[in-house]
């Protein structure tokens, strides 16, 4: 079994059953954290804020504060941390899950956007650094 690595698109890769290691390779490719190449998929689920902060975000390089941040607030928005392969959820993808978790959120734009503050800030500590 190999250790996570980081994928085109930005998101933690797993790849626990590869051809490689003589396993099957049914799957491949499963995300430990909301996937950044998802991220351009939210883009119109709210209003004007919410797009611009996508915009932003999708500018920055996978490894940037406002990235990460972006990342980690989706993936507690959106549980990854409670998602498995069985499930549901993984079935129709990050994609279609990060949409409707988005959709029945009750947090308006700017709350959206304190949130991604606050884990910009958290990124920051864990880091160690300022952006």
């Amino acid at each position: 079994m190999s250790a996570p690595e980081l994928s085109e698109g930005g998101g933690w890769l797993w790849r626990p059953f590869t051809a490689l290691d003589g396993g099957c390779a049914m799957y491949e490719q499963i995300e430990l954290l909301f996937p950044s190449r998802a991220i351009s998929s939210l883009r119109e689920l709210r209003g004007e804020k919410w797009r611009r902060l996508v915009e932003r975000v999708l500018a920055q390089p996978a490894d940037s504060v406002e990235r990460l941040g972006f990342v980690l607030m989706m993936s507690r928005i959106v549980r990854c941390n409670t998602c498995s392969i069985e499930s549901q959820r993984a079935f129709h993808g990050c994609e279609v899950c990060a949409r409707k978790a988005l959709t029945r959120l009750r947090a308006d734009e700017d709350e959206l956007l304190q949130m991604h503050r606050e884990a910009c800030e958290e990124v920051e500590q864990f880091l160690g650094r300022e952006h």
